[in-house]
């Protein structure tokens, strides 16, 4: 079995690669093919969103606190 991943950055490119997926080179027709196509930019946004996201969760989750020699 063979994987192909792409990872577009427009609707028109994603349009382009699945008429391509419908009508594979002879070559490629007879192999089983995983097939995966995706938005990037969308994708790598969520991404950066849901990191960010737990980034501020754990700085809320841990308050700064300055101790002094005295203290610790």
């Amino acid at each position: 079995m063979m994987g192909l991943l792409y990872l577009c950055r427009s609707q028109r490119v994603m349009n382009t690669v699945n008429a391509a997926y419908q009508r594979p080179p002879r070559e490629l027709a007879a192999v089983e093919l995983l097939f995966a196509i995706g938005d990037f930019d969308e994708e790598w946004s969520q991404f950066f969103t849901r990191r960010n996201q737990g980034r501020a969760a754990r700085k809320t989750r841990r308050p700064n606190l300055l101790l002094t020699q005295e203290a610790s």
